[in-house]
């Protein structure tokens, strides 16, 4: 960013850490924007210093030439990172419920309830065999807890 008396001048990818995109610049300029600091006139470049062709030669510019193809992605993409965020408190819940829910101790607690570990030495890998032994099914951290709570039984497991 080239800054003079206040007044942002010109802004480019170049980051000194490493090779931003348009898309990155896009983000900082709409921030930008958003806290109400005037983009006109604002140069706009790539990492090498060139200025990007066919922009209008400014941030405004810039911002309105790469709206349709660049703010999709940035949607996209904080949409992807909010769902994996929503998972990860998803699990740490789970996993919080499967030490209280059994007392904490969920290997003893889940093998009382009639499951078992598929592989002993993954804590994590529980199955769960079929009535007549013929087949097993995967139980996963949240039948685990279900179970626990005695929300669901084996035989709905089976079922």
């Amino acid at each position: 960013m080239k800054v003079t008396n206040g007044k942002l001048e010109a802004i480019s990818c170049k980051t000194g850490h490493y090779v931003a995109g348009k898309e990155q610049l896009y983000q900082v300029l709409t921030e930008l924007k958003e806290r109400s600091v005037a983009l006109s006139g604002v140069g706009v470049f790539d990492f090498a210093a060139k200025q990007y062709p066919g922009e209008e030669g400014d941030a405004e510019g810039f911002l309105k030439a790469n709206k349709t193809t660049i703010e999709p992605k940035i949607v996209e993409a904080e949409e992807k990172k909010k769902k994996a965020e929503e998972k990860q408190q998803k699990q740490q819940k789970l996993q919080e419920d499967l030490i209280k829910y059994s007392g904490g101790d969920p290997v003893s607690a889940l093998k009382a309830k009639g499951i078992r570990l598929y592989n002993e030495s993954d804590p994590t890998d529980w199955v769960v065999d079929s009535s007549d032994g013929s087949s097993w099914s995967s139980v996963d951290l949240e039948t685990q807890v279900k179970l626990l709570k005695n929300e669901i039984s084996i035989d709905d497991i089976n079922g």
